[in-house]
């Protein structure tokens, strides 16, 4: 129903997270990153938004002035998330649920890892790339940044990121 073809490039995009704000990187730097991997490697890029996640993607879709395959107005439950994680060459993902989808189905992805400790997810990260700045307030493990800044994952630039996708993108194809 997306228009997505077989022999496409699809790069997932996971902005949610259940757990709280402090697990989400900044809407505009999914947009950015959005746009310079389908300026660099020509993909469909698939914006993977559950349900209570519509404003986020209203938010990346808006700020991007490319065409996102906007999953949010489909209000995905968790069983139809599967496929979708399936379909994707590479996923970045918050540090949430459709994280571990992407283990489970040996989808290549890159984690944005912010206030939590990465000691608690560290098995079966062969397809994974665990990016997260070292900060004296990671890992606080709050729902909301209590300082304020949410610099764990605001410093986690489009560029750090996009360049994480593309070691990955070639292995993904």
């Amino acid at each position: 129903n997306y228009g997505i073809q077989p022999d496409d490039l699809v790069v997932g995009l996971n902005p949610g997270a259940s757990f709280g704000s402090s697990k989400c990187w900044p809407p505009e730097h999914f947009s950015a990153l959005a746009e310079l991997l389908y300026k660099n490697h020509r993909c469909k890029i698939l914006l993977l938004a559950g349900p209570g996640e519509e404003s986020i993607a209203t938010k990346i879709v808006e700020s991007c002035s490319i065409d996102i395959i906007n999953t949010a107005q489909d209000q995905i439950d968790l069983a139809e998330l599967k496929p979708l994680v399936k379909r994707c060459n590479l996923l970045v993902t918050n540090d949430t649920g459709p994280r571990h989808y992407a283990v489970a189905l040996n989808v290549p992805h890159i984690v944005l890892m912010g206030p939590t400790n990465p000691i608690y997810t560290e098995k079966n990260l062969q397809n994974s790339v665990v990016l997260q700045k070292s900060l004296a307030c990671v890992p606080c493990h709050k729902k909301i940044c209590p300082l304020g800044h949410h610099a764990c994952m605001r410093e986690l630039t489009p560029d750090d990121v996009f360049a994480a996708c593309s070691s990955k993108i070639p292995k993904a194809i």
